[in-house]
């Protein structure tokens, strides 16, 4: 296949996977169809609810954001991990926290850099994933011209991102696993005390240009996450965990905002001196080289204010609500979570001995969570 990557121009085919693509991630903003009698291709699979609110026009938000975090807002502590090792009081503590200088060795971020020019030359025809709910896949090349497009990605409200749990999965990314190690800082991840095998999604590589990013949520499975950026710059907002969902938008049965809809809907409010001290997020403008730490059960969204690389990993740590997280482990991934406890009583019976005791503490010995695994609990 001999393409022009660089200048490459979508086709027609091209525009029809990117509409069905479109569909999938975002359904409200996406029309059912498209009208086949209409000659000019952009028009004919074109979205407007992709651009309803014209971000990309005035670019005030990014630039407001794209500033340093203002010194009254609360800000996590930088951790550099060469000087202070074995510090995993973030972790301990359950808050957020940022991590420097564990990417200094990565090749991907010092010998081979991961960027959007240098995928477009390792990857172009390689298949990435935008979302593990729905699986829908492009071509690199297809995605890299669709963020440079003047009809695409350039003018929508917050543009489609790469969002991959598969990578290094097959032949074509799997040397992406040799350019980055898991910092030392953090515990091992006791999802695979009994081997990695069957495990949970825990791995992602984060793709996208300007206005894209990750809208409001809580990580799933009740776990920690730590975000490596790679490239680029990204504008972070936690919430407490007691922080009420409706105060920050997540309504039942609303589809989710974009996060550069929600800043521009929400940031003002949330970081106004009438919003309440308990529920005060914290803030963070994340560079190249630093690494965010994401304690459970933290409502996070993340604004990439410029076009930026990263690679993230979710973890089931032993501090914190570790007992709370295994109630959840249960409830959504209960085939994983009878192989997990037989593992912990194999391998960490003090783990299962915690689970025990807090079983019987909240009353859920004769009818919880190990009696829908088939555990004894006496």
């Amino acid at each position: 296949m001999m393409l022009d990557l660089e200048d490459y121009y979508p086709d027609e085919e091209d525009l029809s996977e990117l509409f069905s693509l479109k569909q999938l991630d975002r359904p409200a903003l996406t029309p059912k169809s498209f009208d086949p009698a209409i000659d000019n291709i952009y028009q004919r699979f074109d979205t407007p609810g992709w651009r309803m609110h014209n971000l990309h026009a005035d670019d005030e938000l990014v630039s407001k954001l794209s500033k340093p975090i203002d010194p009254a807002a609360r800000q996590p502590p930088m951790i550099n991990e060469q000087t202070s090792p074995g510090n995993n009081s973030f972790e301990t503590s359950n808050t957020p926290a940022i991590i420097t200088h564990a990417m200094d060795t990565w090749p991907c971020y010092t010998t081979r850099p991961w960027t959007f020019a240098t995928f477009l030359t390792r990857f172009p025809e390689t298949m990435f994933r935008f979302s593990d709910t729905h699986g829908g896949m492009l071509p690199y090349f297809l995605y890299h011209a669709y963020t440079r497009s003047q009809h695409l990605g350039l003018i929508e409200d917050s543009p489609l991102a790469i969002y991959d749990s598969e990578f290094g999965d097959d032949d074509a990314t799997k040397g992406l696993l040799d350019d980055y190690t898991v910092p030392k800082i953090f515990s091992d991840d006791i999802f695979h005390i009994g081997g990695t095998e069957e495990c949970p999604p825990h791995r992602w590589i984060l793709m996208g240009p300007k206005r894209s990013g990750t809208g409001l949520h809580i990580d799933p499975l009740w776990t920690n996450a730590w975000v490596a950026l790679i490239t680029g710059r990204k504008r972070w907002m936690l919430f407490p965990p007691k922080t009420p969902p409706h105060l920050l938008g997540v309504l039942p049965d609303q589809p989710q905002k974009s996060s550069a809809v929600w800043f521009a809907e929400y940031y003002d409010t949330v970081t106004s001196p009438s919003w309440p001290a308990e529920y005060k997020p914290y803030e963070i403008l994340q560079n190249p080289g630093e690494i965010v730490y994401v304690p459970n059960g933290w409502f996070h969204l993340v604004l990439n204010v410029e076009e930026s690389v990263a690679v993230t990993h979710n973890y089931a740590c032993e501090h914190g609500p570790f007992e709370r997280m295994y109630g959840d482990v249960v409830e959504n991934e209960p085939e994983f979570a009878v192989r997990w406890r037989k593992a912990m009583g194999e391998k960490r019976p003090d783990l299962e001995e915690r689970i025990r005791k807090w079983e019987e503490t909240t009353g859920e010995k004769e009818e919880g969570y190990s009696s829908r695994l088939g555990f004894k609990t006496n």
